[in-house]
């Protein structure tokens, strides 16, 4: 199946990133509202563009024990497909802290829509923080919760556009109801100032793979 991205095509984001045998999978949805100009935008192409983003924005939420991977992309509506568009260029190690926080310690970030209720908003568990990044009344650190502001909008732009040669794709970032094949554009997104669990994490669970 081709991997050039159509208008109303639903792609799914995944960030990755792993501390020793736990990975951690990020999925942010966008959906493809527009194309400009001759050519086309694929999966890798997108998958570039926020690979070069979680270079610079993630390491500064990981512990140094931890690191940013990879950035994989495919579509998910509407004709799903299992090819994927992966790139790992920047790949780079965490940079908060030397010693990490247990491994199931997450940040949060809640992504919010027009919605009232569950239905209204996701979340991302964001992973791997180091110690210094934990305040000593155990909430995260100030400079902590900013670097996951600054992660989270780069996954809230609206719109965000992707350019290659002289075809431009417009991408507007969705939560994706799966069941009821349903999107909810995203107005905006809360960083906790609480730490959150991610129990699938944790260094004594099952060793997680990227699905």
């Amino acid at each position: 199946m081709s991997q050039n991205i159509a208008v109303n095509d639903i792609i799914v984001v995944q960030t990755v990133a792993q501390d020793g045998s736990q990975v951690a999978v990020l999925n942010r949805y966008w959906f493809a509202e527009n194309t400009i100009g001759p050519g086309s935008v694929t999966f890798t192409n997108v998958a570039d563009f926020f690979d070069v983003f979680n270079g610079t924005n993630l390491p500064p939420i990981l512990a140094n024990t931890a690191g940013y991977v990879e950035t994989r992309v495919r579509r998910i509506f509407p004709a799903n497909t299992d090819q994927w568009g992966v790139i790992n260029s920047n790949a780079a190690v965490g940079t908060a802290g030397a010693v990490g926080l247990p491994k199931q310690t997450c940040g949060l970030v809640k992504f919010i829509t027009a919605d009232l209720g569950h239905h209204g908003s996701g979340r991302s568990y964001m992973p791997f923080p180091a110690v210094a990044s934990n305040e000593t009344v155990g909430q995260p650190t100030a400079g902590y919760v900013a670097d996951v502001g600054d992660w989270a909008l780069g996954f809230t732009t609206d719109p965000t556009t992707i350019t290659v040669g002289a075809a431009s794709l417009i991408l507007q970032p969705v939560l994706w109801d799966r069941a009821a094949s349903a999107k909810r554009f995203i107005t905006g997104f809360q960083v906790s100032t609480d730490w959150a669990t991610q129990r699938r994490r944790g260094a004594f669970g099952r060793t997680n793979r990227v699905p």
